[in-house]
């Protein structure tokens, strides 16, 4: 079965300074690379990403973060979403949101993320551990 995934920028950063390869978000990252999830992205989403992992606050190497885009436009799937007229906690979420509300995949996606409460409330929008137990029931 193939899952497409918006993989919310927390998620990104944990599974990165993670030094547990069992822990979710590694599990996630593995996933990505290993073509066993299909990202969806866009541009907004590619330009977060590259904004928010480039600060220095978290010292990713900058090799790190073009192999993580670089995998992710080869594996994944590029939509451009139209903009939803929606108020989240905090405003940055809303490109990935718009992404997983897209009508252009109608099963098998979610938004992955480990700030579930900046979302409304939806049965793809899900958390880590939620994604991992979906994957897993499914294999």
């Amino acid at each position: 079965m193939k899952y497409y995934v918006v993989i919310d920028t927390n998620v990104i950063i944990s599974g990165f300074m993670e030094k547990h390869e069992d822990s979710n978000t590694v599990k996630i990252l593995r996933m990505l690379f290993d073509g066993d999830i299909v990202p969806i992205y866009s541009d907004d989403t590619i330009a977060e990403y590259k904004e928010v992992l480039s600060r220095s606050v978290f010292k990713f190497k900058k090799s790190t973060i073009g192999r993580f885009i670089n995998v992710l436009k080869d594996n994944g799937l590029k939509l451009c979403p139209k903009h939803k007229d929606v108020a989240l906690v905090d405003e940055d979420d809303i490109v990935f949101y718009e992404l997983v509300m897209d009508k252009t995949i109608t099963s098998n996606k979610y938004l992955i993320t480990g700030n579930i409460k900046h979302y409304l409330k939806d049965s793809i929008i899900v958390t880590l551990d939620e994604f991992i137990e979906i994957f897993e029931s499914n294999k």
